[in-house]
């Protein structure tokens, strides 16, 4: 499995056509790579447990490299149709 991150610059479209993984850009804030994503299907889940999502969730992600072999990754996960809080 793959996915596509654009560094280009380029802004989320405002209606991607819906997919497994989605329409990720992404761009550098110092030392952290956040990645904003949008674009679901509603035909996965987040997890493994089977906590489902719908095709509003957007994720925005930030990766920071700690150390040689160690990584820090936060995601926040908004989702107005499957989750309150």
């Amino acid at each position: 499995m793959f996915r596509q991150i654009f560094l280009d610059g380029r802004t989320l479209p405002k209606d991607p056509e819906p997919s497994w993984m989605g329409y990720s850009v992404g761009r550098w804030d110092g030392d952290v790579l956040t990645v904003e994503t949008a674009g679901f299907n509603d035909k996965t889940w987040l997890d493994g447990r089977g906590h489902p999502h719908s095709e509003a969730m957007r994720l925005t992600e930030r990766f920071r490299r700690i150390n040689t072999g160690r990584m820090e990754i936060e995601i926040t996960i908004d989702d107005p149709k499957a989750y309150t809080r």
